[in-house]
């Protein structure tokens, strides 16, 4: 629930209340049931490709981040090291996250890559194209690769 708690009677307060088109607050305070959906013990391997002359900055910058790292949520960190290595090719990267799986006993369920190939392609409209009030996104398109369980 977003919106409660909130003290209509101070003005700063009220700037958080939800609000409704009319720009009023909604009958019970202004309060809002809100749906979030969270993956719990989920495990993520991410391969980038990096122009040559980027790559050492890219290391550096998952090495000491200037700010925390976590996925979408601030309570989502990561648990283990964020940059484990520069590799020359697609697949010495993919080895190495098959062995760093095997080594914490995963198992691969599936993969997610960009564009259309062969597998499930779907569409999601989450690459921000402006910020702010009135916020705008575009598609991508992505395809989920079942895995065999190899892993």
């Amino acid at each position: 629930m977003v919106g409660s708690g909130y003290d209509d009677q101070n003005p700063w307060e009220t700037l958080l209340i939800p609000k409704k088109s009319d720009r009023k607050a909604a009958v019970g305070g202004g309060s809002k049931i809100t749906y979030r959906y969270y993956l719990q013990d989920a495990a993520f391997a991410i391969i980038l490709e990096v122009l040559p002359e980027k790559t050492a900055l890219f290391a550096d910058a998952l090495e000491n981040p200037c700010w925390d790292i976590y996925f979408g949520r601030k309570c989502c960190a990561p648990t283990d090291f964020i940059y484990r290595g520069t590799f020359s090719t697609e697949s010495t990267a993919i080895d190495h996250a098959i062995e760093i799986a095997r080594e914490k006993k995963l198992v691969e369920d599936f993969r997610v890559l960009a564009g259309e190939h062969e597998g499930e392609t779907i569409i999601l409209n989450d690459v921000p194209v402006q910020f702010g009030e009135n916020k705008i996104y575009r598609e991508r398109r992505v395809t989920i690769v079942s895995s065999d369980n190899n892993v």
